[in-house]
């Protein structure tokens, strides 16, 4: 019997130490992985869009979560408008999308809009089964609760068009996992990393090099609100971010980046006006040198990515970056 116990003490202690070892080695390797790390710029623009393909509010502070960005009860686009039969629906089809305004009081949700009466929407609404719909984005099915009747002739009289339905994700449903979904150039993206109404990964990074660098090749230059990042980093060289495999915002966020944020017509609406270009810009200038065979047709500007370590962000941090080998 003491020699089975010892046996056994002897088992539980070789298993102790190898695990030990194989978690230390861990975080040798991630510690040395990180002295790579280098400054690359600061936090000049967070931006969140409650509602899909609608005005950003702008904030100085907010939370990096893997459900994205959060501020005052609100997630990154968590409400999203639809056809009556559930898909998704943009400035794409409807470009008078970007004049759609959201603001929040920490309880209810309000969209304004030239020519409309405030709607006011819950935070967080109950869950109601029988209002439990079926949405697409993209190729993905999801979940989410219809937001009422009103919701529905609110933004159906804004955009002209009968049907059309406003659906939100509580952060409590199950969230699309971009790991599964196919993309032509492979899918960087690791179980565990999810999205809600985003096109594809939770966060989305842009920098003001880049956006310098683009501006000095357009007859009429752009803002950053035509291309409806989370984050802006202010940097020194344009494009600089193609290189990033992981960043560090201040002390604790970290966010893995994914791959090239491929970019459509979408661009092209004026966020200011909701026109469409008619020139096409600044898409087709983009095609000219941000156009990458394995990328396909859509020019790239930004980066996906998704966090790896969740905190508090603001305005004015430092961003370190782990560039890729």
């Amino acid at each position: 019997m003491l020699k089975d116990i010892s046996s056994e003490g002897k088992t539980f202690v070789t298993l102790l130490g190898i695990t030990a070892y194989q978690v230390g080695i861990a975080i040798w390797m991630k510690w040395k992985r990180w002295q790579r790390c280098e400054a690359v710029g600061k936090v000049v623009g967070i931006f969140q869009y409650p509602v899909k393909s609608c005005k950003a509010i702008q904030l100085k502070a907010a939370r990096c979560t893997y459900q994205g960005l959060y501020f005052d009860g609100l997630y990154d686009r968590h409400w999203m408008i639809t056809q009556a039969n559930g898909d998704f629906l943009t400035q794409r089809q409807f470009p008078k999308m970007a004049l759609i305004s959201t603001s929040s009081d920490g309880d209810k949700l309000y969209l304004d809009a030239p020519g409309m009466e405030t709607l006011a929407l819950p935070n967080n609404p109950p869950v109601d089964p029988s209002k439990i719909r079926s949405c697409r984005v993209w190729s993905d099915r999801i979940e989410a609760l219809d937001c009422g009747d009103d919701a529905g002739a609110w933004v159906s009289q804004y955009l002209g068009t009968e049907g059309l339905r406003i659906v939100f994700s509580a952060s409590y449903m199950p969230k699309r996992d971009i790991n599964l979904e196919d993309r032509p150039w492979g899918n960087p993206a690791q179980p565990g990393d999810i999205s809600a109404f985003s096109d594809w990964s939770s966060f989305m990074i842009l920098t003001t090099a880049s956006i310098h660098d683009l501006n000095e090749r357009l007859k009429e230059p752009v803002t950053v609100e035509n291309f409806r990042p989370n984050l802006l980093i202010e940097n020194s060289f344009p494009f600089d971010e193609d290189e990033w495999d992981e960043i560090q915002i201040g002390d604790k966020v970290v966010l893995r980046c994914l791959d090239p944020c491929t970019r459509c017509v979408l661009t092209t609406v004026n966020p200011i006006t909701g026109i469409k270009s008619p020139e096409g810009e600044p898409l087709n200038t983009l095609k000219k040198f941000r156009q990458f065979s394995k990328y396909g047709t859509s020019p790239c500007f930004g980066v996906n990515a998704t966090p790896d370590v969740e905190g508090d962000i603001r305005v004015g941090d430092t961003v370190y970056a782990i560039k890729r080998n």
